[in-house]
């Protein structure tokens, strides 16, 4: 399973969700079937030929999601008021705290 965050740096450890147009990196998030982190790969944008892979986008406000609607990825938010880091939003994965985006 894919996990796609955009962030605002690309330290795996310190960086933080951010909107799609503050975005420096687009984190690639593989978790295993048992949802722990196999594989972190930081990207420089989020390109056409990654999104048959996203399994879910994660965004912090709701207008990150739309230009990619027609793929029919899985769109989650994130509590747009905190600092989410990406242990931050796998851990909220898991415990299925992020909100569904309609």
């Amino acid at each position: 399973m894919n996990l796609y965050i955009p962030l605002d740096g690309d330290d795996v450890q310190e960086s933080v969700l951010v909107s799609l147009e503050d975005a420096v990196k687009i984190a690639q998030v593989e978790l295993d079937e048992k949802s722990q982190v196999v594989e972190v790969i930081l990207h420089d944008e989020l390109s056409d030929d990654m999104l048959p892979e996203v399994d879910y986008f994660i965004v912090n406000k709701k207008g990150d999601y739309e230009d990619y609607e027609y793929y029919q990825i899985e769109v989650l938010m994130a509590n747009p008021f905190s600092q989410s880091t990406i242990d931050d939003i796998v851990e909220d994965f898991l415990f299925k705290t992020l909100l569904e985006v309609e």
